[in-house]
């Protein structure tokens, strides 16, 4: 950063808190000049401020990453097993390093971070231990599993629906729908395993509880009418949500 940069503003604002990585950039002769009251008035964080932040920024990079497994259409179930260890002990240090920080929102970032890792890896699991691919059960079981991680990767960091995504509403209503399709697939088959029972039970329970915050976080029949093009049926839509599908 230029001396002739920082004397051309009146005043200089950062909000984040690389302006202290900023200040340690300057020349000697420029921290010399600008001192402590450049640090002070630039950055407007003390050290726990700082921890917050930057955590904040470590666990919404790694969610993001996580994303990246996920396509508006599938899971990919065996990119994600090859990097799966990377990740649940990449996931371990960040737990070290922001577990410490008294700070509500960073403890829901790291609570929700835990749980798409966790939910990802025990898809993946499944698929790699008990998958059969002659078994119907199992097809229907590795849907549900995909289901869920995309519903996860519909959120933000925070644990809330992610609306810079552009076809979130699209999104959303259709995992809805998939969800009800593969729940009644699955008690059309004539040939299940107590643990195909238990294993859907466990899935279906979870996909559908992600699915119905996700939709609830919609609201407005508007939002549904772009979607689903008609107003009436969008009302019902709302009024179906809210029931077993």
């Amino acid at each position: 950063m230029a001396l002739a940069n920082v004397e051309a503003q009146d005043t200089v604002q950062f909000t984040q808190p690389e302006a202290l990585e900023t200040f340690h950039q300057l020349t000697e002769d420029e921290q010399t000049i600008f001192g402590a009251d450049f640090c002070e008035q630039t950055c407007g964080f003390d050290d726990t401020e700082i921890e917050i932040e930057e955590a904040d920024d470590l666990l919404y990079s790694f969610v993001e990453r996580l994303k990246t497994y996920v396509t508006p259409f599938e899971f990919k179930f065996m990119k994600f097993d090859a990097d799966c260890d990377t990740l649940l002990d990449e996931f371990m240090t960040i737990q070290e390093i922001v577990s410490t920080l008294k700070s509500e929102i960073v403890s829901s970032q790291l609570s929700f971070a835990k749980q798409m890792v966790d939910s990802m890896a025990k898809a993946v699991e499944r698929l790699r231990s008990n998958y059969d691919p002659e078994s119907a059960a199992d097809g229907v079981l590795c849907k549900l599993s995909e289901i869920g991680v995309s519903a996860f990767a519909l959120h933000n960091s925070y644990g809330f629906l992610d609306m810079t995504i552009p076809d979130h509403i699209d999104r959303v209503t259709r995992l809805w729908h998939e969800l009800a399709l593969w729940k009644l697939v699955f008690k059309d088959l004539k040939t299940v395993t107590v643990d195909d029972i238990l294993a859907f039970e466990e899935n279906s329970a979870n996909a559908e509880s992600l699915v119905r915050k996700l939709l609830a976080q919609l609201r407005t029949v508007d939002e549904l009418s772009e979607i689903l093009n008609d107003e009436y049926y969008a009302l019902l839509f709302l009024k179906y949500v809210f029931v077993e599908p």
